[in-house]
């Protein structure tokens, strides 16, 4: 299936469900394909049939001197931009580079073609479950993940999704503080493994707090339903979605935790940050907290870490944990209360992992190469002082951000006009949608017009324009 750039996956898996198959993707629909595919890319569907990358047949993208160079796993088909020859190279590093190397570093990439992968003939199984993470002193939140985590090393791959710790839901009546929301999929025929772990999370209810059970405290437990195809289960995703309203987000942090790092005191660290922030009318506190807890593990640590540039952290975790905060735009000291917590939960949580997921980079990390891409970074840097000698391409923290980044008379020479061409010739948008943001040359053409000298104006718009597509990109 071929995917131009800026597309938006609840186009996308609704393309494939039309040719009744399925594709790997997100369930955060709004999420553009580019930047979600080049960091990795995990999905609910990824424990059963790999991360996005797995499922990358081919990346159409735009080099820094206009070429327009299509990467796959035989090698690259270089179009080029100044004739409109096509030469082919059996050279594999690009593609090895752009599954897991993360946006905004080698190219702008207009296309990619994805595996597209038969439905199981099983309705998918959908799990919902809603438990307070405090009531009164005991932290059922932490009872609740531990059990989770028990099951990890033994979970059938069919099994994908994420929960929530969040503090913003306080219920004075009940004594409760936060929440833990889980949303869970099982993408297969249900054995009888699977309906004893979705037991498992539905009787948790039963689970004693002093004299009383926890379902006696109110409406906690679990529920699930069918869809018949994971097309129908994220459409009715984004439907719940666009009902919830909307709140304010600030700085993130993320942690790839390895099954030997989900232990009983890790947990009960993290967790120890939701006693203090929540929104709640009467409490004098102005922001709230709260984390995704993401499924890995399956078909994802069955990739040996060589095969594609994604770290080696994220093939061998088991869950993927992104933190943010929420606070209340009518105080203004929230702001700095909620960028101070989350970069404080952020420090303990690095203390019990080397690695981070790059799509949920933040700035100021300390050793980033070894923390975003591991053993493989060495090898995406050489690539990109290969494939991008100037370091044209530049982001923080993205391969290449700490070299020196110049434009040589190389460039002034071979880009100045033609370059403004070739990139902007077909862009459907500010997100690239529409055509795939080329325009190809026929050969002999000069796409751009004519060329500009070094330093003329011409030359300084294509650079912009340049340098305006490529922050489009890292965006998405």
């Amino acid at each position: 299936m071929e995917v131009e750039a800026g597309n938006a996956w609840s186009n996308i898996i609704g393309k494939a469900n039309s040719s009744g198959l399925d594709v790997v993707g997100t369930d955060s629909l709004t999420v553009s394909v580019s930047g979600w595919t080049l960091g990795g890319g995990f999905s609910p569907l990824s424990r059963k049939l790999g991360l996005g990358v797995d499922n990358v047949l081919t990346f159409t993208m735009v080099s820094m001197n206009g070429d327009i160079i299509e990467a796959s796993a035989k090698g690259t088909k270089t179009t080029s931009r100044t004739n409109g020859r096509t030469s082919t190279s059996s050279d594999k590093d690009l593609f090895w580079a752009l599954r897991g190397g993360g946006g905004g570093s080698f190219g702008i990439v207009t296309k990619i073609t994805f595996k597209l992968h038969r439905p199981p003939q099983a309705n998918i199984r959908h799990l919902i479950c809603a438990y307070p993470m405090f009531v009164g002193q005991f932290n059922i939140g932490q009872q609740f993940i531990e059990m989770i985590n028990r099951e990890l090393p033994n979970l059938a791959p069919e099994w994908g999704g994420t929960f929530h710790t969040d503090s913003s839901f306080v219920n004075k009546t009940l004594n409760t503080t936060g929440i833990v929301r889980v949303n869970f999929i099982h993408y297969g025929a249900m054995n009888a493994q699977a309906v004893a772990f979705l037991n498992k999370l539905g009787n948790f209810r039963n689970t004693q707090i002093g004299n009383t059970r926890l379902g006696a405290v109110g409406q906690w437990g679990c529920s699930n339903g069918t869809y018949r195809r994971w097309a129908d289960y994220v459409a009715n995703t984004l439907f719940l979605r666009l009902q919830e309203p909307i709140l304010i987000l600030t700085q993130i942090t993320n942690v790839l935790l390895p099954q030997e790092a989900l232990v009983p005191k890790n947990i009960q660290g993290i967790l120890s940050h939701f006693h203090g922030p929540r929104i709640s009318p009467g409490l004098n506190k102005n922001y709230g907290l709260s984390c995704k807890w993401s499924l890995l593990g399956g078909a994802i640590s069955q990739i040996q870490t060589e095969s594609t540039s994604v770290s080696g952290d994220l093939r061998k975790a088991k869950m993927s944990v992104t933190c943010n905060t929420i606070w209340d735009p009518r105080v203004p000291a929230g702001r700095e209360q909620a960028i101070a917590a989350v970069m404080k939960i952020g420090e303990y949580m690095k203390t019990l992992s080397t690695g981070s997921y790059i799509n949920m980079a933040e700035r100021g990390v300390r050793n980033w190469k070894q923390r975003y891409w591991g053993v493989n970074y060495d090898a995406l840097e050489r690539i990109k002082k290969k494939i991008d000698p100037d370091n044209f391409m530049t982001c923080s923290p993205c391969v290449g951000n700490d070299l020196k980044h110049t434009l040589t008379s190389k460039y002034d020479k071979n880009t100045s006009g033609n370059t403004g061409g070739n990139t902007g010739g077909n862009t459907g948008g500010p997100s690239g949608t529409g055509n795939s943001g080329v325009a190809t040359p026929e050969p002999g053409s000069n796409p751009g017009g004519s060329r500009g000298s070094t330093g003329s104006p011409t030359t300084k718009a294509a650079q912009s324009l340049i340098l305006s597509i490529a922050f489009i990109v890292m965006i998405y």
